[in-house]
């Protein structure tokens, strides 16, 4: 894949695929990803998972131009995970920082954000709980919570993140889309909230939604706009996740109408960068992911970045 032209790479989500650290925290259940546990997770998976993660996002640069201002991240364990991140490979160069809360996960997965120093000043962070009402009370949902995060951006505009990752739809059945419906309905009370006290905000809402674009949890989002409507192939990448032959697009880029007021719009690119690998069972490429069941296969995730980018000098 080569963009012809400059861009503005001003965000980047990315589920990737349990970045967990070897060392077993025993407020969570991680055993599996530890040195003696099932998935085998050493210091050596660990490190190898963590250069590469550097690695593809030092490349979003001689794609586009620029390197991401903000990253959102799902399916991190912790902040000591970040903090490697951003401090034992070539990305302490660049001088991102670590936003991250721990969540009631059960397995200790949460969401968590970069920003560049030089492009962003966060002024408030808050982990959003996805409360359900259930015999005439209310109880916290033990999944990741909602991170949002409002700041100031190229030391000029104020702007509303949020960084998610709804329930999944494993087990399916009402549960499961229920739950999906609380993390869409605490997201949208939060933009409209926003939008109510200034119409012209600007706002960011990037996750992992375990849902497509014509979904109800996800059409119910209907305060911000979907870029993931204007999908665009990627090297063969027809979606952020692909399930046996099928691409799915269950990652998500939603902006506030103040978002595409300029001259510039922004685009949502899937960035497959040097992530595929030819599929021998269904054909065309697919994401080499870091394990398949729980066989070690060296990749870095089962999912492939979202970019938010704005043309420049075209």
């Amino acid at each position: 894949m080569k963009e012809i032209g400059l861009f503005l790479v001003l965000a980047c989500f990315w589920n990737l695929e349990n970045y967990y650290h070897p060392s077993d925290d025993p407020q969570t259940a991680d055993e599996d990803f530890t040195p003696a546990g099932s998935y085998h997770w050493t210091y050596s998976r660990f490190n190898k998972k963590r250069d590469d993660i550097a690695k593809t996002i030092l490349s979003i640069r001689d794609y586009y131009g620029s390197y991401p201002a903000l990253i959102g991240f799902a399916e991190v364990e912790n902040r000591q995970v970040l903090r490697e991140l951003v401090e034992r490979t070539p990305l302490a160069a660049l001088e991102y920082e670590v936003i991250h809360r721990d969540s009631p996960d059960r397995r200790g997965i949460d969401v968590g954000m970069l920003y560049r120093k030089a492009d962003f000043r966060p002024l408030a962070v808050k982990s959003i709980p996805l409360k359900v009402h259930l015999q005439e009370r209310d109880s916290i949902l033990a999944t990741r919570t909602i991170l949002y995060v409002k700041g100031i951006l190229y030391g000029k505009d104020s702007i509303h993140l949020f960084i998610n990752h709804w329930p999944s739809k494993r087990g399916g059945g009402e549960v499961a889309n229920r739950n999906r419906m609380i993390a869409s309905n605490t997201l949208k009370h939060y933009v409209d909230s926003l939008l109510f006290i200034d119409k012209n905000a600007k706002i960011l809402a990037m996750g992992d939604l375990n849902d497509g674009v014509e979904s109800e949890a996800v059409s119910n989002i209907d305060n911000l706009i979907n870029l993931a409507k204007s999908r665009a192939e990627s090297a063969g990448a027809k979606g952020s996740y692909k399930y046996k032959e099928s691409w799915e697009l269950i990652d998500h880029l939603m902006v506030s109408p103040q978002m595409v007021a300029g001259e510039l719009k922004p685009q949502m690119r899937i960035f497959s960068g040097k992530l595929l690998v030819e599929d021998s069972i269904y054909l065309g490429m697919k994401p080499l992911r870091t394990y398949s069941g729980p066989r070690y296969l060296g990749g870095v995730s089962d999912h492939l970045p979202l970019l938010l980018v704005y043309p420049q000098g075209q």
